[in-house]
C-alpha cells in the first residue's frame, strides 16, 4: 500500500477541476487542511501515547529509567501521529473518489478508482494499468 503525505499526490486529484477541488474542501485552501489534519493527528497521537504511558510507564520506567521512557513515549507519539494522519488521508481519498463518481453519473469515470490511471482516452471495461473494472455510476432517480 502506498502512503500519501500530500493531497496533490493522489492520482485522482488531477482529474478534478479547480471548482470541484474547492467544493471538495468546502472552499478552504489546502494549507488549512494540512494544518487541521496535523493538529488532529498530533492530539490523537498524544492521547494514545499517554494511554500507553499510563499502562506501561511503571514497567518501562523501572526497567529502563525515566529518560528512556520519555524517549520511547516521544517515538510512540510520532508513530501514532503518522498513523492517524495516514488514516485521515485515506478518508479524504475515499471522499475524492465518491465526488468523482457523483460527477460522472451515467458516463465512465475519468480515472480508475483502484489506481488513478487516466481512463479518458481508453476504451473497454478494464483499466489498462491495473485490470480493475471501469465504473459507470448509474443515474440517480430523485423521484
Amino acid at each position: 500500500m502506498k502512503l500519501y503525505w500530500r493531497i496533490e499526490s493522489f492520482p485522482e486529484f488531477d482529474h478534478l477541476a479547480t471548482s470541484e477541488r474547492l467544493m471538495l474542501f468546502g472552499g478552504q485552501r489546502l494549507g488549512y487542511f494540512y494544518l487541521r489534519n496535523m493538529v488532529v493527528a498530533g492530539i490523537l497521537g498524544g492521547i494514545v501515547s499517554m494511554l500507553w504511558l499510563d499502562l506501561v510507564f511503571k514497567v518501562i520506567g523501572a526497567v529502563l529509567g525515566g529518560a528512556v521512557a520519555v524517549a520511547s513515549l516521544f517515538g510512540l507519539w510520532c508513530l501514532c501521529t503518522a498513523v492517524v494522519y495516514q488514516w485521515q488521508m485515506l478518508r479524504l481519498r475515499v471522499r475524492i473518489r465518491l465526488t468523482i463518481m457523483e460527477m460522472s453519473t451515467g458516463e465512465k469515470v475519468p480515472a480508475c478508482l483502484a489506481c488513478g490511471f487516466d481512463l479518458r482516452a481508453s476504451e473497454g471495461d478494464l483499466c489498462p494499468e491495473c485490470g480493475a473494472n471501469v465504473v459507470v455510476p448509474a443515474e440517480r432517480d430523485d423521484g
